[in-house]
């Protein structure tokens, strides 16, 4: 369904396995065929390479891939390209259909952030929950707030996730009782991957924040509404969301992704605190969408189509702000952009925007009525930069609770 998004022109990475006896190893996709790349080296098709470029090929996760830096991934790129022209007359144990493999996670990953870099979310949020507009805060005007999440909670794309329990708000004021969730949303986000280790207590300065930026995936930041409602007061989201956080098996590549480099909206900043002003393409055109398919008859809804590049904050802003006290990041850490929003009909990127804060139902395509995700259905997120480069699907199906 999604072959054409990955042409020559993308040439993302992975990890997958043929068969679950096969250990994984990182493989790249062109159209419906996924390319292991330690078969391509076996079979003496990539020996003008460097052996340390090689030497990534076996291994589970791309974090060594990711560590050799830009040169050494442009060097890969070329060759794949090159020999991935005339796919056919590659050897059967190099090549497999998306069909019969498996994908894991990417990455190790050892600390997950995850930010707010939409006004659009904020605002449309906040008059869903309160039924009155708010004014945006300062501090998102001059910083993109942040957190720390949970990094047990990431999961691969096809990932079944179990309906989370926790405390929730009863019925008779300040009481409170522990039950399933009854408002589980998903949230339509893009996560960078870190592709270089910064020294703990120096801050990355914009001249040199894209050799940290390795690639992009889709990101499911699955959220539980009224668990997270009772953590939001008075300290922030903890069991609310990290029960799991969907992320797509492809890493689509900063190299990739080159091509469709544009234009941040203005900067909102009353300080003068502009944390990247050192290019001027400095974020990407990538077309988003979540669709829910109902779990009683299959029928997919697409809920929401926003647009990546209307973002206050950038991915790259994320890297500066991540390590501007001197935090330390590690190859393979996820920086999350929040949810992707925009201000139009059908641009919420999560639930809590489209239902007023479970105000109102909608409605699918099939006649069913929802307001939150029920048992059985899966969403599906989706995301597209142009003609051949896109990053496939990120799906969960929802499980009802043990």
């Amino acid at each position: 369904m999604y072959d054409s998004q990955f042409s020559l022109a993308n040439i993302p990475y992975g990890i997958a396995s043929k068969t679950s006896n096969e250990a994984p190893s990182v493989v790249t996709r062109l159209f419906d065929t996924v390319v292991f790349l330690d078969e391509l080296a076996n079979a003496g098709l990539l020996s003008d390479l460097p052996s340390e470029i090689v030497a990534t090929f076996k291994q589970p996760t791309l974090n060594a891939l990711a560590f050799l830096g830009r040169p050494a991934h442009i060097t890969l790129r070329k060759a794949l390209q090159a020999l991935l022209a005339d796919i056919s007359s590659l050897p059967p144990s190099c090549i497999a259909p998306v069909s019969a493999t498996t994908l894991h996670l990417p990455v190790y990953t050892r600390t997950f952030s995850d930010f707010l870099c939409s006004a659009a979310h904020i605002l449309n949020a906040g008059q869903a929950m309160r039924g009155t507009a708010l004014p945006l805060p300062s501090s998102f005007q001059n910083v993109p707030i942040g957190y720390t999440a949970c990094a047990s909670s990431l999961v691969a794309s096809g990932t079944d996730i179990v309906r989370p329990k926790g405390l929730v708000k009863a019925e008779k004021e300040d009481e409170f009782v522990f039950k399933p969730s009854e408002r589980l949303d998903y949230e339509l986000e893009v996560g960078l991957i870190i592709g270089k280790a910064n020294n703990r207590w120096e801050s990355v300065g914009s001249a040199e924040v894209a050799d940290y930026i390795f690639g992009l995936v889709l990101v499911n930041d699955w959220s539980a509404r009224d668990i997270q409602a009772v953590e939001m007061q008075p300290l922030g989201p903890h069991n609310g969301k990290s029960f799991a956080t969907t992320i797509s098996p492809w890493v689509v590549t900063a190299l990739a992704l080159e091509p469709f480099a544009v234009a941040s909206p203005p900067r909102r900043s009353t300080t003068g605190y502009i944390l990247d002003a050192a290019v001027e393409h400095n974020t990407y055109d990538i077309h988003l969408s979540a669709s829910i398919r109902s779990g009683q008859t299959d029928s997919e809804t697409v809920v929401c189509r926003s647009e990546f590049a209307g973002m206050d904050w950038t991915l790259r802003d994320l890297v500066l702000q991540q390590t501007v006290n001197g935090c330390s990041i590690e190859v393979g850490d996820i920086l999350g952009s929040g949810t992707v929003s925009g201000f139009g009909e059908g641009e919420g990127g999560c639930l809590l925007e489209i239902n007023g804060g479970g105000k109102t139902e909608w409605t699918l395509k099939n006649g069913e009525k929802r307001t939150w995700i029920k048992d059985g259905d899966s969403v599906i997120l989706t995301g597209w930069a142009g003609e051949g480069v896109g990053f496939g699907e990120c799906v969960g199906k929802i499980l009802p609770a043990k």
